[in-house]
């Protein structure tokens, strides 16, 4: 069998066999969103599931032994440390634009490219949001001051950052194709999609993993958006219960 047949006998595995440990990641259930670009990958089906422990198995999808993987919004690292375990020969990109998140994701001892900047569908400066009682940084940092304010219910600081796009960051560092795009930025993913459109268009991005939660209502991007932005995709997807 090759990686995408046995995908879904790998989900099911970790259901049988940790259904405790998975009861401990309620409080991470988050809806993840898996676009194929059928022009690059030729298989029959997959499986996403919604576990933040579930994700990492997207990882086997990945037929090549180095591919090379964006990373957006890669916080402290915890993602970046998962996947260079995976593929150690792989060429790892992350952005994070916290500096205190960055300066955690840059010493943090994994072979990669860091970059601090935030990615969206423009290059531009641009306002990070984070909440006031986390000045090291946290995991819910956005670009739309909402989901800190109104989400999550507490005041924000502003923190001044640079922006760019997918397309950009690929054209000034000479990738030709990514083979996994990874997001996970509060409610800014499909600004970040819309500036990869040339990739995408070409079939330079192979598969994109989005997180589409409730920093999603504040900035008003629906399921339908993403849809739109990424026609002539498969779309697989594992709601939130």
């Amino acid at each position: 069998l090759d990686k995408y047949a046995t995908l879904p006998l790998i989900v099911l595995l970790l259901m049988l066999f940790i259904p405790a440990y998975s009861f401990l990641l309620t409080s991470e259930i988050l809806a993840t969103s898996l676009f194929i670009n059928m022009s690059m990958l030729q298989f029959s089906y997959v499986i996403i599931v919604a576990f933040k422990l579930y994700e990492y198995a997207i990882c086997f999808m990945l037929t090549s032994e180095s591919p090379v993987i964006f990373d957006v919004g890669a916080n402290e690292g915890r993602y970046a440390g998962m996947i260079s375990t995976i593929f150690p020969q792989g060429k790892l990109y992350s952005f994070e634009p916290h500096p205190k998140s960055y300066d955690r994701l840059s010493k943090r001892g994994v072979d990669g490219n860091f970059f601090q900047i935030a990615v969206g569908a423009e290059n531009k400066r641009c306002t990070l949001y984070e909440r006031v009682d986390h000045p090291e940084g946290s995991e819910m940092a956005s670009v739309h001051e909402k989901v800190i304010t109104e989400f999550h219910g507490v005041e924000s600081v502003k923190i001044d950052v640079e922006m760019k796009t997918i397309d950009t960051i690929m054209k000034e560092q000479n990738i030709d194709c990514v083979d996994f795009l990874k997001i996970d930025v509060e409610g800014h993913e499909l600004a970040v999609i819309e500036g990869a459109t040339e990739a995408i268009k070409q079939g330079n991005i192979k598969v994109i993993q989005y997180e589409f939660n409730h920093p999603n209502i504040e900035s008003k991007a629906f399921m339908r958006d993403f849809r739109d932005q990424l026609k002539g995709c498969l779309l697989y997807t594992s709601p939130s219960p």
